[in-house]
C-alpha cells in the first residue's frame, strides 16, 4: 500500500556497517521483500551490476561484465529452482527452461569461454603495453568512481575526445592519451574504471583485463575527490584495490596523490602530505602535478635529462626530434 501510495518504482535496501550492505543480499530475503512490496528490490551488488550494463559500450566491457554476473546467477539457480520464484525477481536474466539441459553446466561452460576470451585480451593489452612502453612512459590514472579521472586525464592531454561526465562508472574501459611532459618525454596517460568501496572480489577478478594496465604503468597517478565527506575512506579503498590487483607495497610508496575539486567551496585547506591539490575546472595546480609526473616518469624509466649545444644544420637534431 505504501508502495502504490508514492508511486514507489523500486526499492534499494543499504544498511551503512552492516552485512547488508557489504554483501549481496540473502536470496530468501530478497524473496520476501518482493512478496511485501511487490516491487524490485535491488541491494548494492544489483546496482553496481546494473549500471555497469547500462554504460557498457565495448565487447571488452560487456564481456567482463558476463563474466561478473555468472557466481551471481549460479547462487540464486539454486533458489529457482528450488521455490520456482520468479528469475525476474531475483533480477536473472533466464532463456527458456528446455527438457535435459542442466544450466549449470551451461554456465559453467560460459564461464570458461569468457575467461579464455578475456585472457586474450589481458595478453593483447600486456603485449600493447610493452610495445608503447618502449616508445613512450606509460602513467596510469587510478581513483574512486566520480573522482575526475577522465577531466584529469583530459587536462594532461588536451584530448578532445574525452568527454568527462558526472555519474558513477562513466569509464568502464580503458582509454589511451598520448602527451609530451616538459623534459621532452613522451608519455601515455590511461585512463579507466573508477573504484568502488568493498567490491566482491570476483567482480574486481572480473575486470582484470581493464585494470591490467596499472600494474603494468610506469607511474600511477591516485586522483582524489576532496569535495566528498567520505573522501578519507575512498582513499583507502582505492589503495586496497590496488593491493589485490597486484600492486606491491613499494609501488604503492610512489603513487602520485593528486586532491581535485580544490574550487569547491567548503572542501578542506590542507591535504595529507606529499598530495597535490588540482582543480581539473580551473586547472589550478595542474602545473605542480605535471612537473611531479614529469620527475617520476624520468625516474621510473632510469632517464636523465642532458642538454646538447649543437649547430643548426647538425644532422643529429633531426635524429633527436624522431
Amino acid at each position: 500500500r505504501l508502495c502504490y501510495s508514492f508511486h514507489v518504482l523500486s526499492i534499494f535496501f543499504g544498511f551503512f556497517k552492516s552485512r547488508i550492505y557489504r554483501t549481496p543480499f540473502s536470496i530468501h530475503f530478497q524473496h520476501e521483500l518482493f512478496n511485501i512490496f511487490r516491487v524490485p528490490i535491488y541491494d548494492r551488488y544489483n546496482i553496481v551490476l546494473s549500471i555497469f550494463k547500462h554504460y557498457a559500450r565495448t565487447a571488452e566491457a560487456h564481456l567482463q561484465i558476463q563474466l561478473a554476473e555468472i557466481p551471481y546467477i549460479k547462487n540464486r539457480l539454486h533458489y529457482l529452482h528450488k521455490y520456482r520464484s520468479a528469475s525476474e525477481v531475483l533480477h536473472i536474466e533466464r532463456q527458456p527452461e528446455r527438457a535435459n539441459v542442466d544450466e549449470f553446466e551451461v554456465l559453467r561452460l560460459r564461464e570458461q569461454s569468457l575467461r579464455k576470451k578475456l585472457q586474450q585480451v589481458v595478453e593483447k593489452n600486456t603485449g600493447k603495453a610493452a610495445e608503447d612502453s618502449r616508445e613512450a612512459a606509460m602513467v596510469a590514472v587510478v581513483g574512486y568512481t566520480n573522482s575526475g579521472k577522465t577531466s584529469l586525464v583530459k587536462c594532461l592531454t588536451g584530448a578532445e575526445s574525452l568527454n568527462p561526465k558526472d555519474r558513477l562508472f562513466a569509464t568502464l574501459d580503458t582509454t589511451r592519451h598520448a602527451a609530451r611532459l616538459p623534459s621532452g618525454r613522451k608519455v601515455v596517460f590511461t585512463d579507466t574504471i573508477g573504484f568502488l568501496s568493498d567490491l566482491p572480489m570476483h567482480l574486481l577478478a572480473a575486470f582484470q583485463a581493464t585494470l591490467s594496465h596499472v600494474v603494468l604503468a610506469d607511474v600511477i597517478i591516485h586522483i582524489r575527490d576532496i569535495s566528498n565527506p567520505d573522501w578519507a575512506a575512498q582513499s583507502e579503498d582505492v589503495e586496497k584495490t590496488l593491493e589485490q590487483i597486484g600492486l606491491s607495497p613499494d609501488r604503492l610508496t610512489e603513487v602520485i596523490v593528486a586532491d581535485n575539486k580544490i574550487d569547491v567551496h567548503g572542501v578542506p585547506l590542507k591535504s595529507s602530505p606529499g598530495a597535490t591539490r588540482i582543480s581539473c575546472k580551473t586547472s589550478e595546480g595542474i602545473d605542480d602535478l605535471i612537473e611531479k609526473v614529469d620527475k617520476m616518469v624520468l625516474q621510473a624509466t632510469g632517464c636523465k635529462l642532458r642538454r646538447l649545444k649543437l649547430k643548426c644544420s647538425s644532422p643529429a637534431i633531426t635524429y633527436l626530434y624522431k
